[in-house]
């Protein structure tokens, strides 16, 4: 079912809580389970957002209780107190525990940002993964086309560093491993120049893994992928060898 264009779209945030039975098991049987309650009962809910298009939330927890919530926003008003243009911006909302706004802030430029991925760090902090299009407003740079853009923020939403990533065509962030004082990132590249210090070929997105400091500095970069097209790394863990194991897709098959 379509929509007509003047309806407007608010984010709509439900938490459920699922019961579960209190009795205790028989002594007599202990591989017995308690019988469980998987019925989903609504505990809270609640809408954000302004008149504009709002989308696309990543929700994650954070150790207050709250949550912490990045999401696309068109608005310039209601419970949007700022956007940087007519176009998208990454809006950041500070949540209590009964969803009520703690505070908000809207990051960009004059351009398109769309979020990716949000990240609670070990300290509390906050790393966005997203892409950028502009060279204004928060974003100080742009090597041409669409960048990976990350940005690390304090826990009350301040601005610590950002940067861009990337080369003269398309790039997109996917998944992260924080280390001790530095992060390995999986995305994917389509460019052959820029940060991109080695591409497979000229044509479809590759692979592009790269490691950067606790500031944001690019430490290494590289790329792995065939000829034909290659999506960015969707998972990422530290084997026991210090290597790394990532899961991506690869022309349709997990990779």
């Amino acid at each position: 079912m379509g929509f007509k264009k003047e309806v407007k779209w608010q984010l709509f945030l439900t938490v459920l809580l699922f019961g579960f039975c209190s009795g205790s098991c028989d002594d007599d049987q202990p591989n017995v389970v308690p019988p469980v309650n998987t019925e989903p009962s609504l505990v809270l809910q609640k809408s954000l957002g302004g008149t504009g298009l709002d989308q696309c939330p990543i929700v994650q927890p954070t150790a207050d209780g709250g949550f912490i919530m990045a999401a696309q926003t068109f608005s310039h008003d209601v419970d949007v107190s700022f956007n940087h243009s007519n176009d998208a911006d990454i809006w950041l909302v500070k949540l209590s525990a009964s969803l009520d706004i703690v505070w908000e802030k809207s990051l960009g430029g004059s351009v398109a940002e769309y979020i990716h991925n949000l990240w609670v760090l070990n300290d509390g902090s906050l790393l966005l993964g997203a892409t950028s299009n502009s060279l204004d407003g928060d974003v100080s740079w742009n090597n041409g086309s669409i960048d990976w853009w990350l940005v690390r923020l304090d826990a009350a939403g301040e601005i610590q560093w950002e940067t861009n990533l990337g080369g003269s065509r398309h790039e997109s962030p996917g998944a992260m491993l924080q280390l001790e004082n530095e992060f390995i990132i999986a995305g994917s590249t389509a460019s052959t120049d820029g940060d991109v210090s080695y591409k497979l070929d000229d044509g479809d997105r590759d692979l592009w893994m790269v490691r950067i400091s606790d500031n944001g500095d690019l430490i290494w970069d590289n790329t792995y992928g065939i000829s034909s097209r290659d999506e960015g790394g969707l998972a990422i863990f530290q084997t026991v060898d210090n290597g790394f194991l990532v899961g991506a897709e690869a022309s349709g098959d997990v990779w």
